[in-house]
């Protein structure tokens, strides 16, 4: 007899609740040499869908997606060995038959890393439909299920003489686990202080090793068969190979232990001078499969029980360490964390409200961004701010890494794209931020080569800019951001003043802004122009609009208008210059 899953599915599940599970295993697992092992897979992983229902789960509005998501599941279940995969079918056919096809997806997702990882993604985006986000988000949750004992064998072994030297003593319980990673706290003495103190053991999973390697060997395959079929889906420009690399890339991280604690130690030193923002240290008896660090004594931040203020105090924090930070610097490289999603993050609470702190956890994922890759970030951002159309396309080409010649075929298509977005509603309804990116996001999908930092850095930004808004629904990301940068020029006053007689020094790799002094100039008369323009199409008086309009202009810059011979030479005199030229013609 060679059996067909569906339509023996009733004698299927008689023997569910007759046979154990070693034994239905075994008996599943006597058809692959008579089915032929590439047909018995693809039978079972038929199974798996018909199971688990995918398609059924992903909202009306995503529904052009159906089909590259069930082909996607199908393609990397069938890769997988035999024995596995009738594993991952014995659970699911041992669940009760009316279990919500929502549970049967988020235990797959436990299953397979691959596809826990890519839930755990689209579960960070807070523009997926609230519904089908709902149940995702248990994914940040973790998951549950490993042995403490095999951890703790584990540990000891991997340790040796280091248990008796640190006095280490594990918890009996496991702190927090994922799809890769299992953490456990414990005890132990410094034998400098003789002081007890405490730490948590990271470990790549039992078993995960093995199934995720598995699994990414299958990813560039994936990548190479839709590549190959990219006619019949929605995404015909996108970037199969590429992504996909990406996705393994990342996914190769977390099994990097020695790679996070090298990534700990920088952090550390990189937010060594903020006392606000806690970095756990790595201990010295970690190794290349454990990492010991310092517990951190505090909550998921979203959980924290801290009032409104409290709550946009971790916001604004959040948002200079994990965007301000890495972005404004004169630094050759800057390093920012490259999955700050809400698990990720605690806030750890002082003697007062006003003293609570943010630690940054989990830094498997981590990237840098160059100067240079800074400063045409900066000129995209500013493009947006003042609505120029030529600068966002000069940044877009400058960023991409496919060199983009005037009149070319990319840049012509960078153009395009550029010229989409700004007519686009999605582009009109975004913050600033969320515009920036969104021309990457855009041209990405259009086939426009990225370094990997900057779309790791673009994916960070859009998970914990949902944060900020579940801290705080009312966070001003416009205002936070211009905060900040009249902040830097502040401190530049200085050095600007200097580099208005040396126009030559005057580049924006010379300051922490990552903006010149033509610069300030160009975003002063905009700012200008445009208030103008509005006061004259709402028939207002203009010197009655710019007098009510200096605060939010002095507010963009923090520098007293006028006030000083800096702003005279920097901005009204060039202005007044440019709006003699602009009524002569």
């Amino acid at each position: 007899m060679i059996i067909d899953f569906e339509k023996q599915k009733h004698m299927i599940r008689h023997l569910t609740r007759t046979m154990k599970r070693p034994e239905l295993e075994k008996f599943f697992l006597s058809f692959v040499d008579k089915m032929g092992r590439k047909t018995f897979n693809q039978k079972v992983a038929d199974q798996i869908v018909r199971a688990t229902q995918p398609g059924d789960v992903i909202p009306e509005v995503y529904s052009e997606y159906r089909q590259i998501v069930i082909d996607g599941i199908l393609f990397l279940l069938s890769a997988l060995n035999s024995k596995r995969l009738v594993q991952i079918a014995t659970d699911q056919l041992l669940l009760a038959e009316d279990t919500p096809i929502e549970k049967r997806l988020i235990i797959l997702a436990g299953q397979v890393p691959t596809f826990h990882k890519l839930g755990q993604i689209i579960a960070r985006n807070r523009n997926v439909n609230p519904d089908f986000r709902k149940w995702l988000i248990q994914l940040e949750n973790g998951v549950k299920g490993s042995d403490v004992n095999a951890i703790h064998d584990k540990i000891e072994k991997d340790l040796g003489k280091n248990m008796d030297i640190f006095s280490i003593q594990m918890d009996k319980k496991i702190l927090s686990e994922a799809s890769v990673g299992v953490v456990i706290a414990f005890d132990w003495t410094s034998p400098e202080t003789k002081k007890r103190k405490q730490g948590a053991f990271k470990i790549v999973k039992p078993m995960v090793l093995e199934h995720l390697n598995e699994e990414l060997d299958c990813l560039d395959e994936m990548a190479k068969h839709f590549d190959s079929t990219r006619h019949l889906y929605t995404l015909k420009d996108f970037g199969f190979i590429k992504t996909f690399q990406e996705v393994r890339y990342a996914l190769e991280k977390e099994l990097e232990l020695w790679g996070e604690q090298s990534n700990l130690s920088k952090a550390f030193l990189f937010y060594g001078n903020e006392d606000s923002i806690l970095i756990p240290e790595v201990l010295p008896f970690s190794t290349d499969t454990i990492t010991a660090m310092e517990l951190v004594d505090g909550c998921k931040v979203t959980d924290a029980p801290l009032s409104d203020t409290g709550k946009n105090m971790c916001a604004n924090l959040l948002f200079k360490a994990l965007l301000c930070y890495p972005v404004f610097s004169r630094k050759k490289e800057t390093l920012f964390h490259g999955d700050p999603h809400a698990g990720n993050i605690y806030a750890v609470e002082g003697k007062m409200e006003k003293d609570v702190k943010v630690a940054l956890l989990d830094w498997s994922l981590a990237g840098n961004l160059s100067l240079s890759l800074r400063i045409n970030l900066l000129m995209l951002l500013t493009g947006v701010i003042t609505e120029n159309e030529d600068r966002i396309c000069k940044a877009l080409g400058k960023l991409s890494e496919e060199e983009v010649l005037e009149g070319s075929i990319l840049a012509k298509k960078i153009r395009s794209i550029a010229q989409d977005v700004i007519q686009s509603q999605e582009y009109s309804e975004n913050r600033l931020v969320g515009k920036t990116f969104l021309f990457i996001d855009k041209s990405l999908v259009k086939g426009v080569p990225f370094s990997r930092d900057l779309l790791l850095f673009r994916k960070a930004e859009f998970t914990f800019e949902g944060i900020l808004y579940t801290l705080d629904p009312e966070f001003d990301i416009n205002q936070s951001l211009f905060t900040v940068m009249a902040g830097h020029c502040i401190k530049e006053f200085p050095k600007r003043m200097i580099n208005l007689a040396f126009p030559f020094f005057d580049k924006p790799e010379r300051y922490e802004s990552l903006m010149s002094n033509k610069d300030l100039q160009n975003l002063a008369l905009f700012f200008l122009l445009k208030t103008i323009e509005n006061a004259v199409g709402k028939g207002i008086n203009v010197i009655d609009c710019l007098s009510e309009q200096s605060s939010s202009l002095n507010y963009f810059m923090n520098l007293p208008f006028a006030a000083t011979e800096y702003v005279a030479d920097i901005f009204w005199n060039p202005i007044t210059r440019r709006i003699s030229s602009h009524r002569s013609a």
